[in-house]
């Protein structure tokens, strides 16, 4: 289909003038414009997933990486939590909507980092993601 749309797109570059041909044409060259589009908005808008299908799904399939996100909420509602499971998740492949890198958690609060939720997040990551080589050795 691909060598098929090349072809009448050139068609119509070319100036095709018979009316029904010409408006056909227009139309697929529109289609032609969508796919192309659609194809680049795709490949932009890589989200990272946290996680939670419930959550994933209120964000319209994760975080999205392009930008900056800010997490607020009331105190013990669970922002912290989100962040440190992010950190883990940021490692993931593509295909299981990681980013297949690394995440930096900065801690300026007062007080102990959550050194020891992060250690418990990490084991639980570790346990369920085996398979990909999941490991908490670069905390």
């Amino acid at each position: 289909r691909e060598g098929d749309l090349q072809a009448r797109v050139a068609a119509v570059a070319a100036g095709m003038t018979r009316p029904m041909e010409a408006a056909s044409d227009a139309a697929l060259l529109r289609e032609v414009k969508l796919d192309l589009a659609s194809a680049l908005l795709a490949r932009h808008r890589v989200r990272l997933r946290t996680g939670c299908d419930a959550i994933d799904e209120c964000l319209g399939g994760g975080f999205p990486v392009r930008g900056i996100t800010e997490i607020a909420g009331e105190s013990s509602a669970g922002k912290t939590q989100l962040a440190l499971q992010l950190l883990f998740q940021a490692q993931l492949p593509l295909a299981h909507g990681g980013l297949q890198g690394g995440a930096l958690f900065l801690h300026t609060e007062g007080g102990d980092a959550p050194v020891e939720r992060l250690r418990q997040i990490g084991a639980a990551f570790a346990e369920r993601w085996t398979s990909l080589g999941a490991t908490c050795d670069r905390l």
